[in-house]
């Protein structure tokens, strides 16, 4: 939003694209709800190439219940793909990058002993394709494991 005028995005210069990833600047991407805009497009593209340290930025306010929450995550993951990130480096950018953005990277972010996580266990690979991270078979939550369904099978503290 910083690289706008009043005639809408600007656009980003190699030079600039350079320095933010000289200092490690993490650039926040938020690319599902402009995917038809091409200058932000190139923009991103553009980060990316450069080796930025990205985040994944989304507008996920859809949380009516266990069907749709996240849509606009994996959307969003699927769009750093097509604009040119690998798999993995999507996956990083929504969970360690976006830790590290938000100052918490000692509290969630990673999957490590002492750290807050909610576990997503899927039934194919996302790494060998990003659209996989949508065949979500259970939930970890709290410690608590949730089907598809949103039904509490098992865990927590009392389990």
């Amino acid at each position: 939003e910083a690289l706008r005028d009043g005639d809408g995005p600007v656009p980003l210069s190699d030079e600039l694209a350079r320095l933010l990833t000289a200092r490690h600047v993490i650039c926040a991407i938020f690319p599902a709800m402009r995917r038809g805009d091409r200058q932000l497009r190139e923009n991103a593209q553009l980060l990316i190439r450069s080796g930025c340290r990205i985040a994944l930025a989304t507008d996920d306010i859809e949380h009516s219940g266990v069907e749709t929450w996240g849509r606009e995550t994996v959307r969003a993951l699927k769009t750093l793909v097509e604009f040119g990130m690998t798999p993995v480096q999507a996956l990083t950018a929504a969970t360690r990058n976006g830790a590290i953005a938000a100052g918490a990277e000692r509290e969630y972010g990673t999957l490590e002993v002492g750290k807050r996580a909610d576990v997503l266990v899927l039934g194919a690979n996302p790494l060998a394709d990003i659209s996989n991270i949508e065949q979500l078979e259970i939930v970890v939550h709290q410690g608590y494991v949730i089907d598809r369904s949103g039904a509490r099978l098992s865990g927590g503290a009392g389990d």
